[in-house]
């Protein structure tokens, strides 16, 4: 059984070092995502948003300061088990 995250709120906590978070981004997943995880997609050390649905991928880039860049998706099919 699939549960769409489309139109679900993402929000990002951030660890001040000191033991405790903070909000630091949100965001809403995009159109047809099933799945929400975390990985270094462009090999800079830092944990990226992944979501996976339809219409395929999409990323967001940690940019290191708290901060995030805009969604890019990439097209695709993805694999159902």
């Amino acid at each position: 059984m699939e549960r769409s995250l489309a139109g679900c709120n993402v929000n990002i906590f951030m660890n001040d070092g000191q033991g405790a978070f903070y909000s630091a981004w949100a965001l809403v997943a995009p159109q047809g995502s099933v799945l929400a995880t975390t990985g270094d997609i462009n090999g800079d050390g830092k944990p990226d948003l992944v979501f996976a649905g339809q219409p395929g991928l999409s990323v967001v880039v940690n940019q290191g300061d708290g901060t995030f860049n805009g969604l890019m998706t990439y097209p695709g099919a993805i694999p159902r088990s």
